[in-house]
């Protein structure tokens, strides 16, 4: 068995010296989201391409406003996505949109609220504190940075690169995975069910998983713990996936055969045992630059070594840097029982920004996801913390 650390250790070495090949692909920007940008991307405009008023109001030349001058001509009206040859002079506006591109010598754009309309007039009743417009430039030039490469896009990236003139951009192909749910008491319907079965939640969830996290899935398989159907399940897996989920079976009982296969199959076992609480059987192997991963049986287990090894594999290969952990306090004192191993205690979080530890009894009380915003490591030899004291909280949900 070792440590979480010495196993995470392991895996980026592994990944590093597989040379996983990923390729790139040019796609619709948007089209792109949750794909992993290929390339930096810098921005094609100035932004705001022209000096943009920023309400509903009155041009006038700032040297109006140091004479004082309070009544106004109103001699042109500039809609959002037109302009003007009008130019301003002493005593003379030009109402302008919000959005709408200001006339040239502008010095502030006084609100419609602030000002009395007298038929093509204007009179001043309140002069603003600021200019109301932004100037060419001012967000972003021509050349800024926009985002990084190997950004997972969202709506707000794709938002911002769409603004800056780009309608097409580099993504790293999907990379391929292959889910295998293992058991002989796991059924699909209901109806399936005897008086010694359980529901395959583990498979339908890391079809979820891998689908949220932008993992292309080429199989996903539900087997008995049969050794003839394993082995045949996991070549032909292999001959089409990069990366390969099982969950199940590689535990130490009489039917945990999956390790057994692996072997068998010419696999390289880098680690079958890990300190961790819940899902020490987790087992990790390679094959050229295939990477296979097997994770516990149990729900909970199955879900945070997914979330602890599976997306940090992932990550590394494509390069991903994605802000997922935080440093956030504990309301109460956490004490545990054993601290022979390193901990992930799952965790709600709280509306007053604290986390609240989400007690279950195992790692098969599925149930106990729900409440689940992240959670945070207890390592190795640590058996409590104090109340107000600070931990680094992973987050896995969006909260919304």
């Amino acid at each position: 068995m070792i440590t979480l650390n010495l196993a995470f250790s392991i895996l980026d070495k592994i990944i590093d010296a597989c040379n996983i090949p990923i390729e790139s692909e040019y796609i619709n920007v948007s089209q792109s989201y949750n794909r992993v940008l290929a390339k930096t991307q810098l921005s094609y405009l100035n932004l705001p391409p022209f000096d943009k008023s920023t309400m509903d109001g009155y041009a006038i030349i700032l040297n109006d406003k140091n004479q004082n001058i309070i009544e106004y001509k109103i001699i042109d009206t500039i809609a959002a996505g037109k302009s003007t040859k009008q130019i301003l002079f002493t005593g003379t506006t030009i109402k302008v949109m919000t959005g709408s591109k200001i006339p040239i010598n502008t010095g502030l754009v006084v609100p419609i609220e602030m000002v009395e309309l007298q038929n093509d007039r204007i009179r001043i009743l309140q002069w603003p504190q600021n200019s109301n417009f932004c100037k060419c430039g001012e967000e972003k030039k021509k050349g800024d940075l926009i985002v990084t490469k190997g950004s997972k896009l969202d709506s707000i990236a794709i938002a911002n690169i769409i603004s800056c003139g780009i309608t097409t951009v580099p993504v790293y192909k999907k990379i391929r995975v292959s889910i295998i749910a293992t058991g002989n008491e796991i059924v699909d319907e209901f109806y399936n069910m005897n008086d010694s079965s359980i529901m395959n939640t583990n498979g339908p969830m890391l079809y979820v998983l891998c689908n949220e996290n932008g993992l292309e899935i080429v199989n996903i398989s539900k087997i008995g713990d049969v050794y003839s159907d394993i082995m045949q399940t996991l070549q032909s897996a292999l001959s089409q996936s990069d990366i390969i989920i099982f969950s199940g079976g590689i535990s130490v009982g009489d039917y945990d055969i999956v390790k057994t296969v692996f072997i068998d199959c010419g696999l390289q076992i880098h680690f079958n045992s890990v300190s961790l609480k819940p899902g020490k059987p987790i087992t990790f192997a390679s094959s050229k630059n295939k990477l296979i991963f097997g994770l516990p049986g149990n729900p909970i287990s199955t879900f945070l070594t997914f979330n602890l090894f599976v997306i940090r594999a992932l990550h590394r290969i494509l390069g991903i840097t994605v802000r997922n952990t935080f440093n956030m306090p504990l309301p109460d004192n956490f004490v545990r029982q054993k601290a022979d191993r390193t901990e992930c205690v799952l965790c709600t979080l709280a509306q007053n920004g604290s986390l609240i530890p989400i007690m279950y009894k195992n790692s098969g009380y599925l149930s106990s996801l729900l409440q689940c915003d992240g959670f945070f490591i207890v390592p190795q030899g640590i058996k409590q913390y104090n109340k107000n004291e600070i931990v680094n909280f992973t987050i896995l949900k969006k909260l919304f």
